[in-house]
């Protein structure tokens, strides 16, 4: 582009903004004149309303004010600047001047250049806290469903030891209860006989009989 502009220099450039703006005017869209921002949303809202900015800003710079070195003037200059960005001043006052009280009436280019306030964010705060009660109330169904899921489980597991132990101690009182209808077998007495038919007699100590020795060939000395 520059170069074309620098081919056409008869015709591409003009010696200030005002030419430019009324070369724009004259050349019936076939010329594009680049400018500063601020003044060209300015020239764009007075009559003949004829002219409009094209796209987004090339680039933007800052614009100082230049004191003294270490004079008091550039820190009272600073901090009145800052206040008056803070609280939107700047803003207001280009739209004031800009746009409110412009030939052409309210420009699209003002739209969505205030200072934000807390009407303007509400919404996103909404959003956020909305989200997080749904995410509790999900967090607590989901808790209350596996609580109740665990308890099932225990309760089965609670039904089958018991069941187990129930059982356990029926087959305890059945072996005791077998036992207990086993016939005893009276003691033997002395000459009584016993359930094959033979004849039993206690020992005493008065009737062991006492073996001395065993002879070679096997018999017994008393």
């Amino acid at each position: 582009m520059w170069e074309f502009m620098e081919a056409t220099s008869q015709t591409a450039f003009v010696n200030g903004n005002l030419d430019g703006w009324n070369k724009v005017l004259a050349g019936k869209g076939e010329y594009a004149f680049l400018l500063e921002s601020t003044s060209n949303d300015y020239r764009n809202q007075q009559k003949p309303c004829k002219t409009m900015k094209v796209g987004h800003n090339l680039n933007q710079y800052g614009i100082g004010i230049a004191t003294k070195q270490g004079s008091e003037l550039s820190r009272k200059l600073n901090l009145a600047l800052l206040e008056i960005i803070e609280k939107g001043e700047l803003i207001n006052l280009k739209q004031r001047w800009w746009y409110d009280k412009g030939q052409c009436g309210q420009s699209t280019a003002s739209v969505g250049k205030k200072s934000l306030s807390l009407s303007n964010v509400a919404g996103t705060f909404h959003i956020v806290i909305g989200g997080l009660v749904i995410a509790m109330i999900f967090s607590a169904l989901e808790f209350l469903f596996h609580h109740k899921k665990n308890q099932r489980k225990q309760s089965k597991v609670i039904k089958t030891n018991l069941i187990t132990d129930m059982t356990d101690i029926g087959h305890v009182n059945m072996e005791r209860k077998n036992d207990e209808t086993k016939p005893l077998n009276p003691p033997n007495i002395n000459g009584a006989k016993d359930n094959k038919g033979y004849q039993t007699t206690t020992t005493s100590p008065a009737n062991l009989i006492m073996f001395d020795s065993i002879t070679e060939n096997g018999s017994t000395m008393l």
